[in-house]
Order: structure tokens, then sequence, then C-alpha cells
């Protein structure tokens, strides 16, 4: 699977790594993954970092996939500059954003962590 959740205790938050080419399965899996960690821990903040990511599915299903995304999750999006899947990633955060949720872009780690923390 091309995503990679974990939960960083030290951090008190949920990771997603995502790398290579992503189906809308393997989002699908992720933010399972997500909820499900999320109620186990009762972390909501989520730091996901995409400049790995070659390749990402096509917009209508990034829109299904954007309007799933639960408004009581905190998510911080990590997207390079220049990255292949950079524009694809804004459209997700986009709609979430839209669909209620709290989700934001960053371009680096720490930027996201700081907006995490707040």
């Amino acid at each position: 699977m091309p995503e990679k959740v974990s939960v960083n205790t030290e951090l008190g938050m949920i990771e997603v790594e995502s790398y290579g080419v992503v189906t809308r399965e393997d989002l699908s899996r992720s933010l399972e993954q997500v909820e499900a960690r999320a109620k186990e821990t009762g972390m909501h903040k989520v730091l996901v970092y995409t400049p790995k990511a070659e390749q990402l599915p096509a917009y209508l299903e990034l829109d299904d996939f954007g309007a799933a995304i639960p408004p009581y999750l905190k998510v911080a999006v990590v997207v390079a500059v220049g990255q292949p899947t950079e524009r694809k990633a804004l459209f997700v955060v986009n709609v979430a954003k839209l669909k209620g949720a709290r989700v934001k872009s960053f371009v680096s780690k720490e930027q996201a962590l700081a907006w995490l923390n707040q």
C-alpha cells in the first residue's frame, strides 16, 4: 500500500505518508485507518506528508474523497511545490474545506506542525 498510517505518541498525532502511485482504494483505506486510530487514541490531529506521492486518482474520485474527510479531524497536508501530485493534493484540501473539514495545506512539515498545535 503506498500510504503508511501511524500514531506518533511523541507529537500526539496521527501521521500519514503517501508515496508512489496512490489509488482511490488506498486513500479510502488510509482514511478508515485514521478514523480507527482517532477513536482508539483520542487523537484528532493528522499530519499528511505527500511530497513522495507520484500519482493520485482522477479529480472526480478525489472530489468524493475530499468530501469524506470528517470535520472532527484537524488535518495538515504537506505538499511540496512542483511535486507531480501538487495540484491534485491541493484540490483535495479545497474540496474538504468546502465540505466543512478542518484541512489546510503547507509547504513544510514545521509549518504544518505549528498549525496542528495551535
